[in-house]
Parts: structure tokens; C-alpha cells; sequence
């Protein structure tokens, strides 16, 4: 099986993060309502979530990068890297446009 290039790696990388974003706003949407707004531990379980999600996005966006730099292959993880966070940001802006143009006026 052939790998894949560079650029779609990073692609590849930067869609897992956004479709871990993605499922973890459905979840708290679907949860949100059950919970009492003045849910004593809110804050601790707010910050262990932010915590499962950085070391969560770190391993999808660094974890093959680190593996080829321990392998020596530096040049190859910075560009997976430099294309992970071109993506990354190219698909902030396109869902951005996206649910400015489908979302407008419905008070979201």
C-alpha cells in the first residue's frame, strides 16, 4: 500500500481535529440541557475536558510528526506540521464562510 503524501497526511490530521471538535460540540448540544446550570462541579469537569482535548488534539496533530523526527526525519514531520496547520486554517475559514452564508439571521 503506497503512503500517503505529505500534503493529504496533513489533511488527514487536521480533519480529526476538527471532527473530534465537531462530535465534542454535538455531545455537549445534546448533553447541555440535562445539566443543572448551577452544577457544582462544572468548573472540574470543564477543565478535565480541556485537558482530554489538548492531549488529544496534540497526539492526532503530533504524534506521526514525532515518530518520523525520532526516526530521524526532521524534514519530512515539519512539513506534515507546516501542512497540518495550512489545512487547519483553511478549514477554519471555509466553515467559517460557510456557516456565515447558511446561518445568517437564525440567532446562532
Amino acid at each position: 500500500m503506497r503512503t500517503p503524501s505529505i500534503p493529504m497526511i496533513g489533511f488527514l490530521q487536521a480533519a480529526g481535529i476538527v471532527a473530534y471538535v465537531t462530535l465534542l460540540i454535538a455531545a455537549a448540544g445534546t448533553v447541555g440541557p440535562y445539566l443543572d446550570v448551577e452544577f457544582p462541579f462544572a468548573p472540574f469537569l470543564f477543565l478535565l475536558l480541556f485537558c482530554f482535548s489538548a492531549l488529544l488534539c496534540a497526539s492526532i496533530a503530533l504524534g506521526y510528526p514525532v515518530m518520523l523526527a525520532h526516526q530521524g526525519k526532521l524534514k519530512q514531520a515539519a512539513r506534515i506540521i507546516c501542512w497540518m496547520i495550512f489545512w487547519l486554517g483553511t478549514l477554519i475559514f471555509v466553515l467559517t464562510v460557510l456557516t456565515a452564508i447558511f446561518f445568517r439571521g437564525m440567532g446562532i
